[in-house]
């Protein structure tokens, strides 16, 4: 596999994105070094360009393209946006809308919450050599295709992905429950102290008409 140069301009980063994977962009995290800048090396599924990345919510894409790491787990890009870099050398990718698709942990969330699943990353990834750098876009495909195959078994990430949203869902309908309860459970105790308070105060009248 050839060691590839490319020029990123933002137009042609994002061409290049749009025709080389399938969106939503499958990213493979390669290595977390960091948990509060957490800083990846990540590789486009379907072309195993791995590029050097910084940021929590941002991957900053470089011109060298290297090869080489076992990809640890998935990261799904739902939208994204590219931003050059101050000094013109970088170009970067404010990831708007993502989520950690771990097949270590089932995990589905925020890297902000990378902590949880931070145990299942080396602290230096494992390397091959550029002649075995075949063998790391082999483990890529079977890990797609074991991924693919998964998808809509029930121990699958995907599957307890959809089981998580379902609960916050869930979650969200029984808070609304609650509150609604509490709002009308409110509104009669106002209305039972302003009915006491008219009482009181029509107590004090007749006390003071009396005196």
């Amino acid at each position: 596999m050839e060691n590839l140069d490319i020029c990123l301009t933002p137009n042609s980063l994002r061409d290049m994105l749009k025709k080389r994977a399938k969106l939503p962009l499958y990213l493979q995290v390669l290595r977390i070094r960091e948990i509060r800048q957490t800083y990846l090396k990540i590789e486009l599924s379907d072309s195993s360009c791995i590029f050097n990345g910084v940021g929590t919510k941002t991957a900053a894409f470089k011109s060298s393209i290297h090869y080489g790491f076992t990809p640890m787990c998935l990261i799904q890009v739902n939208s994204y946006d590219i931003i050059t870099s101050k000094d013109g050398s970088d170009k970067v990718i404010t990831l708007e809308n993502f989520f950690v698709v771990s097949p270590q942990t089932s995990i589905i969330g925020n890297p902000k919450w990378i902590s949880r699943v931070n145990n299942f990353f080396d602290e230096n990834p494992t390397s091959v050599s550029d002649n075995n750098s075949n063998k790391s876009v082999q483990i890529v495909s079977e890990m797609e295709k074991s991924a693919s195959e998964s998808n809509h078994s029930e121990g699958s990430t995907l599957f307890q992905g959809q089981k998580i949203a379902q609960l916050i869902e869930d979650t969200n309908k029984m808070l609304y429950e609650i509150k609604t309860v509490y709002d009308s459970r409110f509104n009669q105790l106002e209305s039972q102290m302003q009915g006491l308070q008219a009482a009181m105060q029509k107590i004090i009248d007749n006390f003071k008409i009396n005196s």
